[in-house]
């Protein structure tokens, strides 16, 4: 029995189907831009002072009292605007996630 073969029409539509799967979304290139809005301003403004370790031990002790402690905390620690706060808080939990991940 002879294999059958794709016509044209089937792959063109199987070629864009794995395309629009493997695009990105909107929502993902969104979380992307905050995340390295937040990188960025951790690098600027954390990274003076607190190494690595020391940086992902204290935002580990804020997140045991959840993100909302973190924030609070942040307001008053070089991040006013609650947009930037929000992206430097999301940065910092990928971030420790991370790191947990890789233990």
């Amino acid at each position: 029995m002879k294999p059958r073969s794709l016509t044209p029409g089937v792959l063109a539509l199987a070629l864009v189907g794995g395309w629009l799967a493997l695009r990105p979304t909107a929502a993902d290139t969104a979380a992307e831009t905050a995340l390295a809005r937040g990188r960025a301003h951790v690098e600027k403004t954390c990274s003076g002072c607190h190494s690595d370790v020391a940086l992902d031990a204290a935002v580990k002790s804020r997140l045991h009292g959840g993100a909302d402690a973190l924030d609070a905390f942040l307001a008053k620690h070089f991040a006013e605007d609650s947009a930037l706060r929000a992206d430097v808080v999301a940065y910092l939990q990928a971030r420790v996630a991370a790191a947990s991940d890789d233990s």
